[in-house]
């Protein structure tokens, strides 16, 4: 199954500034997007320019709980640093013919 997930920094922080050690976070949550692709985990992935940064990424993963486990590992998720947004992917029907 494929997933799109949309992560974006939280909203607090365009009022209260980033937390301290958010720079470091950073730098352990490129590491593990980037082990997550060499797994062929996430298939693609782009850095949103506008509202606030984030990103997007193209999962693959056998179930809704396979992927909720990879999003799990981000580090910023675990700090809760991150949202993020799910949307399942399925066939186009036009193509189904």
């Amino acid at each position: 199954m494929q997933f799109i997930v949309v992560f974006h920094p939280k909203e607090i922080f365009k009022t209260h500034g980033l937390p301290k050690d958010f720079a470091e976070v950073e730098v352990a949550e490129q590491a593990q997007a980037k082990a997550l692709y060499k797994n062929g985990d996430i298939r693609q992935i782009w850095a949103l320019k506008k509202e606030g940064n984030g990103a997007v990424g193209l999962f693959e993963a056998g179930s809704h709980e396979e992927l909720q486990v990879m999003i799990a590992s981000f580090p910023m998720v675990q700090k809760d640093y991150a949202d993020y947004q799910v949307f399942p992917l399925g066939p186009f029907e036009a193509f189904s013919e």
